[in-house]
């Protein structure tokens, strides 16, 4: 009896859960014109140049996006090198909104891969430079 209280108790929590999660999510997401990749790169940009960090490589890179975050902005990555490699290599960057150099770090990776992973043989490189586009 007591470990089908507990289950049910456990389950009406989750199902609670999932629910506020839901309606979060629904009451934060932007229209799909300001979650374009087009307009992630302009803001990238501005952020660039108002820190005189150069331009990054946003616009040039064939970004293939795996998501969308709470706010409706891309999660995209970047990847290099072999896809059947044995080895993978995930980086990741700029997870907190509030630490920005991270950022810089996750593009100047993208400029090195760009310039070496066609020289390492069975390896592979995937690059997500701004994991939190939301924080950011």
């Amino acid at each position: 009896m007591v470990r089908k209280f507990r289950f049910f108790v456990g389950v009406f929590c989750l199902g609670m859960l999932g629910i506020g999660l839901a309606r979060a999510a629904h009451r934060h997401k932007t229209p799909a014109k300001e979650s374009t990749l087009e307009i992630l790169c302009s803001e990238l940009e501005k952020s660039f140049e108002k820190r005189n960090w150069g331009k990054p490589d946003c616009k040039s890179l064939d970004w293939i996006v795996k998501g969308r975050s709470v706010l409706g902005r891309p999660l995209v990555v970047g990847e290099f090198g072999d896809p059947a490699a044995k080895n993978t290599t995930l980086f990741l960057s700029m997870v907190h909104g509030d630490e920005i150099t991270p950022l810089y770090l996750g593009f100047e990776m993208i400029r090195w891969a760009k310039e070496n992973m066609p020289r390492l043989k069975d390896t592979r490189l995937i690059i997500a430079p701004l994991v939190n586009p939301d924080g950011f």
